[in-house]
Formats: structure tokens, sequence, C-alpha cells
């Protein structure tokens, strides 16, 4: 085998990892390559034991893993069982096409931008920041390996692909805020209501002395004044409220800065 083997095209350290085909040779291996290379696999899903085979995308190493597109979904892969796939064999074949990784810095932009700018088969590595507020609901993911995830205000892409990143109902979420900002506005004045009436009440000045002990159900003179300064306090706290919302309502954008890598 050593004789057949072109060692003179791939060097001695290549071609002994060839011949070993174990992950930790192809780890290796990778780290020199700086072209697309793909894997050979078969072996299974580590949760499920169902056998897994066909060819794998590395994409990057992580730990004694590693990172590879297989079958559309991001995947961890290694002879051990922390990973997502677990294989015995694998040997790496390189190819000629290098690969690019191109840098986006962006500022308050759209989602409909920040989707324009990926390519269909790009995959997307960085960090876009969110509206403060933005909760996130993550579909699931195949494999343990974490393309898409919520860090605070912080949205983390390793590897994501444009359809994961469509899926993150970025949209539905701003129309609900929406909601949320006028049902809220809403309780608000209505509470406005309620409390100018009840001032109006121990402010009426066209009621006798009897009418308005009747109004305010027997109580004194100076418990009336005590409880109608508190409600002026609660009637100004309130238009408070109603202006910072509004300011926030008003201020609002469904924007997004970050910077990003896409990987093609």
């Amino acid at each position: 085998m050593l004789l057949a083997f072109p060692v003179s095209k791939y060097g001695i350290a290549s071609s002994l990892r060839w011949l070993l085909a174990t992950p930790g040779s192809a780890i290796e291996e990778f780290r020199t390559i700086k072209t697309h290379s793909y894997l050979d696999i078969k072996g299974v899903m580590t949760e499920t034991r169902d056998p897994v085979s066909g060819k794998a995308e590395i994409l990057n190493i992580e730990n004694k893993r590693l990172v590879v597109l297989f079958d559309g979904n991001v995947y961890t892969l290694s002879d051990e069982l922390a990973a997502d796939i677990t294989v015995d064999q694998v040997r790496v074949t390189k190819t000629n096409l290098p690969i690019k990784n191109q840098k986006i810095e962006f500022t308050d932009k759209t989602r409909n931008y920040l989707l324009s700018i990926i390519p269909k088969n790009a995959l997307v590595s960085g960090t876009v920041h969110l509206p403060d507020g933005m909760d996130l609901k993550i579909p699931p993911l195949e494999g343990r390996f974490k393309t898409v995830e919520q860090k605070g205000n912080d949205l983390v892409l390793t590897f994501a692909s444009k359809s994961q990143i469509e899926k993150l109902a970025l949209t539905e979420f701003f129309d609900l805020q929406k909601k949320m900002d006028q049902a809220e506005l809403s309780r608000l004045y209505a509470e406005v209501d309620k409390l100018q009436a009840a001032i109006g009440v121990n402010q009426s000045d066209n009621l006798t002395p009897l009418g308005k002990q009747l109004l305010s159900g027997g109580q004194d003179t100076n418990k009336t004044k005590i409880e109608l300064a508190q409600l002026t306090s609660q009637l100004d706290e309130t238009n408070v409220k109603i202006d910072e919302l509004k300011a926030k309502i008003k201020t609002r954008k469904f924007v997004f800065s970050g910077e990003v890598y896409l990987r093609q």
C-alpha cells in the first residue's frame, strides 16, 4: 500500500494520515487545508444509533471533533460518543476550490437587507445585535451543534444557513410587540379615566357640604384631601408612563446591527 500510494504528490505526513483514516488524523490533515474538503463517512448517529453514510464537508474543528455539513445540517463528528456522528474511519478528500470568507458589518439594517446579502448556499457566522427585549423562538436544530443561539440581546450564528435565519420569525415578533404596546397604552388610558373620575368626585365645587359628604362616603375633609393628593399623584405617574411608552414606540425600530462572515 505504501508503494502504491503517491507519496511524492501528497507528502509523507499526508500519506500517513490517509492510511490511518481516523477522525484524529482527519483533524490534523484539515489544519493545513485552505480549500473545500470532504469526508466519505460511514457511521451512526450517536443518540439514535441510526446508520449514516455519505459525503460531508468539513467546516471546522471543535476540541477533538470535526464540525461537518452533512445532508443540509451541521454536526460534530468523531470516534467519541460526545459527537453527533460516531465513526471509526474517515478519509479526507481535498478539492482545488478555495474557501471564501466575506466579512460584512452593518448598522440599523432591516431583516430583508440581512437576508438579501446572504447567498443561497452560504453559511453565516458572527453576531447580530437584536432590538431591546426581543425574545426569539428558535426552532429545534438537528444535532447538538448550535448554529443559531440567542445570548441576551445578541443572536450568535455559527455556520447558520439562510433557511435557518429565515425561520426565526423576526417579523412576527415585531408585530406581536406592536400589539402588546397598544394594549398597554389602552390600559394606561383607562387608568387615567378612572383616576380623573375619582378626582372629579373629590373636587366637586357644585355640591353642598352634605352632598360632598355623601359622595365621599361620610369621610372627613382631611381624609378626603389626603385621598385627593394620592389620586393626583397616581394620575401624574400614569401620564408619565404614557409619555414614556409613546416615546419608546416612536423610537423602536425593527433594525439590526452586527458583524458576520459569509462562508462560500
